[in-house]
């Protein structure tokens, strides 16, 4: 049997694509080294940031695109369940940052608000950029995007529209050709006219004549505890369906996040964007998450959103980016062979564009225009 498309890797860009082909018609395979669904790369967990301001403008046409296919999608799974909430997103920086963020979210008549210092804490109590000279710009389009929820919305539809999806089924070979041919490890192969390749941090290792390389981070992702005196009004300061925003807090080099209430009851996720390189091929209880990120992260807490247990959190799960030295993706045919096409390198910012990733990807294997952004950075050719 040979398929129109075979997707190497159900992450969710993987998932993505393969609904996207799916739904295009195509006699589709998705294949996945791991159990579907699996926490040892970037895709698991309840919650991710999902928002409009960006700090470029190819990623803001990409968000805005991305928006309008996480709708279309969640209509093509008959509204089931709602897979994201506007509850608002604050990028909290200096004067300059924060007219950067406006000026580009102008472009696309977003809805935005300016906050200055005390203005955020009078219309967030919980968060204290009183001093300091703090501005802020809330996005209001953004707030949270259900990861989880995600996931299984596109395993749904891909089986909808009639997609194969095969797990355990780990890729150790790939013979390029006019039919491509795809070997597993139990030795069994399949073909295909063309193959998507979406494997996060495993892409050196199945592709290490690509150009543009990429280092795998382990990252804390850190879950704190409510203070007892704020555990009855949890829902009032952090749940999203109470406008509670996600947050991105800029200062120098350093970037933390914040996501309201959802993955534990009673916590906040909150974490430094970084990690440390190492091994992808360790196992999970191999991985030693670094230790500093929560305590960064603590030092910051205690300063700024004082309605937090800030000593030790209460809860740590490692997660995995992909980082380019650019910090920018790959999205882009093979150098070498048309009918492959490679989706990686998404550095820790990923899941909100993931909806527009499955689309991109797509078109390059159709040979379509992409209308949604400027590819040029994207290309795996390029030089860093």
């Amino acid at each position: 049997m040979t398929f129109d498309v075979i997707v190497i890797g159900a992450g969710l860009m993987g998932l993505s694509s393969a609904y996207q082909a799916a739904k295009k018609g195509k006699k589709m395979l998705l294949l996945e080294q791991f159990s579907l669904f699996h926490n040892n790369g970037s895709s698991h967990g309840a919650s991710r940031i999902v928002r409009l301001c960006q700090a470029d403008e190819t990623y803001l046409h990409m968000a805005k695109r991305s928006f309008e296919l996480w709708d279309e999608m969640m209509e093509d799974d008959g509204h089931r369940e709602e897979l994201y909430t506007s509850s608002g997103f604050l990028w909290l920086g200096d004067k300059n940052g924060t007219k950067e963020k406006v000026k580009l979210l102008e472009k696309i008549n977003a809805e935005y608000e300016i906050m200055e210092g005390k203005e955020i804490n009078e219309r967030y109590p919980h968060l204290n950029y009183n001093e300091g000279g703090w501005y802020g710009v809330l996005d209001k389009k953004g707030g949270v995007i259900y990861a989880d929820k995600c996931l299984k919305a596109f395993e749904r539809l891909i089986r909808k529209f009639n997609g194969e999806i095969r797990d355990n089924a780990k890729v150790v070979e790939i013979i390029p050709g006019n039919i491509i041919k795809v070997k597993i490890e139990n030795g069994e192969i399949y073909e295909s006219k063309s193959i998507i390749i979406t494997v996060g941090a495993w892409l050196n290792k199945l592709l290490p004549e690509i150009q543009v390389k990429s280092s795998p981070l382990l990252v804390s992702l850190n879950f704190w505890k409510v203070k007892k005196e704020y555990e009855n009004n949890f829902e009032v300061y952090f749940s999203p369906k109470n406008k509670s925003p996600t947050l991105i807090v800029t200062k120098g080099n350093d970037e933390l996040f914040m996501i309201p209430g959802v993955d534990i009851k009673n916590t906040i996720k909150i974490g430094i964007h970084g990690g440390e390189v190492f091994d992808i091929d360790l196992p999970r209880e191999e991985r030693k998450i670094p230790s500093w990120m929560a305590e960064k992260a603590s030092e910051h807490i205690a300063k700024h959103i004082p309605f937090i247990e800030h000593d030790i959190p209460e809860d740590i799960i490692s997660c995995v980016y992909q980082i380019t030295k650019d910090d920018n993706f790959i999205l882009d045919k093979h150098p070498n062979y048309s009918n492959i096409v490679i989706g990686s390198g998404f550095c820790g910012s990923g899941f909100k564009f993931g909806s527009v990733v499955g689309e991109i990807l797509n078109q390059l294997i159709d040979g379509e225009e992409i209308k949604c952004c400027n590819m040029k950075k994207f290309s795996a050719t390029r030089t860093i």
